[in-house]
């Protein structure tokens, strides 16, 4: 379900980063189109793979995918980051959006950008290109495992997105993720309370170290490894 997000992107990145697990997709993603706002979804997913020119075969499975109820999901799109044209634009915006489709990341190129400015349905992803990309790829499989970067996506995995970038928390990690990164953010919440308030920055940071120090703890007492997903 798309719900109002606590904590932002940057905390749970840190996090993740923290526990050394992938996760991060922006980069190479970067906010493309709609408006950007927060929201947590489940993934479904669309694998790309490019073709020869004039060899490709049609987007029907992906049409068929956008005309299924996609209420609570992000769209996520691999494997089209070698794909010559635009493998996302204003039309299939238009029928993710009444599909109810929360977001959509694409591991490639997209266009349309100025027609989708103010879309409900906001659009990530690694470039821009006005020629779509008839003939230059196919749908390689749908609802399958799928990579973007060194990020492994499995339907089903939550994809979290908000003005500073989008991640991806594994579906048997998310709610420790997010419950971490709220403690980080939290931190730094007061931080920033301490230096409006002339706390000297180095003494403000003490509460960022000090939930270092909380979540360190945390995976101590849990046993936690990285996970090689």
């Amino acid at each position: 379900m798309s719900r109002r997000l606590r904590p932002p992107v940057a905390a749970l990145a840190d996090v993740l980063l923290i526990r050394g697990r992938p996760g991060l997709l922006s980069p190479p993603l970067h906010h493309a189109s709609g408006r950007p706002h927060s929201v947590a979804g489940n993934a479904r997913t669309v694998r790309f793979a490019p073709s020869a020119p004039g060899q490709g075969g049609t987007f029907d499975e992906l049409y068929a995918l956008l005309d299924e109820d996609l209420r609570g999901t992000v769209l996520v799109l691999a494997g089209a980051e070698s794909v010559v044209g635009a493998v996302w634009g204003q039309i299939l915006s238009c029928a993710a959006l009444r599909a109810g489709a929360l977001a959509v990341v694409v591991a490639g190129s997209v266009r349309d950008i100025a027609e989708q400015r103010d879309s409900a349905v906001q659009v990530w992803a690694c470039s821009e290109h006005t020629m779509g990309a008839t003939g230059q790829a196919r749908i390689a499989g749908i609802d399958e495992t799928v990579r973007i970067a060194d990020v492994t996506i499995a339907v089903g995995d939550q994809m979290v997105i908000d003005e500073g970038g989008v991640v991806c928390l594994h579906s048997d990690q998310a709610e420790d993720l997010l419950a971490q990164a709220q403690t980080y953010a939290d931190a730094e919440a007061r931080l920033l309370a301490d230096l409006s308030a002339g706390v000297p920055l180095a003494q403000a940071y003490d509460h960022k170290r000090a939930a270092r120090r909380q979540l360190d703890a945390w995976y101590v007492e849990r046993g936690d490894v990285t996970d090689a997903r």
